[in-house]
């Protein structure tokens, strides 16, 4: 088997698709280490921010030309059209834009940090992409916004680690230009546990990366719970 060597930096691309079109749907940048620096093992993602700052019109138009839009013209022909998210894992090389992996899903933690930013409604969109109608849709729209995604995950992971422990303060945090994500807890006598690796997100928004960054980890400030661990470091490297 010959692979080749993909060197650049990786963005996480959403379409909305509707079995014939397809339209583009948000960027994000996903921190997939456990360790700071990019360091250690890979995980299902530490953190995310979004908008990318890698991403401008004139690129988000190639990915859509070269990519998304051949995908579904190729699928069509097969007759299999795809309806629903193709999630777009692409590597920014030298030569381009390079597609790295597909996901028929709206990814974890990306669409945390998505989502909080849409102006379009949400049920319209997916209600035109289930009728085969998204061409009647000029564009999705977005708040003119930043959000950062800090996952905060059982100490251990992504290897042993222990569930059932107690977190808590997760009230203080709603309001305030942060919310929470439970990813992994349980709820038990009136207590939150955790019940994953991967545990909680804390998404901050703000006025760009910067802002958000600010408030998400305002937010991870404020949970009490000793057995979990996040990196300090994410969407640092953006702004």
């Amino acid at each position: 088997m010959i692979e080749e060597f993909l060197e650049g930096k990786e963005i996480s691309v959403f379409a909305i698709c509707d079995g014939k079109n397809a339209i583009y749907f948000g960027d994000a940048c996903d921190h997939k280490k456990i360790g700071e620096g990019e360091t250690g093992l890979n995980t299902g993602g530490m953190g995310t921010y979004s908008p990318s700052n890698l991403v401008d019109e004139k690129l988000k138009k190639q990915i859509n030309d070269e990519i998304i839009l051949p995908t579904m013209q190729a699928m069509a022909a097969k007759k299999m059209p795809f309806t629903g998210f193709l999630f777009a894992g692409i590597i920014l090389t030298k030569k381009g834009p390079q597609l790295l992996e597909f996901n028929v899903r709206f990814g974890d933690p990306e669409s945390q940090v998505i989502l909080p930013r849409l102006e379009s409604d949400l049920l319209e969109l997916m209600l035109k992409a289930s009728e085969g109608k998204l061409s009647e849709i000029e564009e999705v729209k977005f708040h003119n916004k930043a959000a950062v995604c800090v996952v905060m995950a059982a100490k251990g992971y992504p290897e042993k680690y222990q569930k059932g422990t107690e977190i808590k303060n997760l009230e203080k945090i709603e309001g305030g230009g942060a919310m929470v994500f439970h990813a992994g807890t349980i709820k038990k006598d009136d207590k939150i546990l955790a019940n994953g690796g991967r545990v909680l997100g804390l998404v901050g928004m703000g006025s760009d990366v910067k802002k958000a960054r600010e408030k998400a980890y305002e937010a991870v400030d404020l949970v009490d719970w000793k057995d979990g661990y996040f990196r300090k470091d994410i969407a640092f490297y953006s702004i």
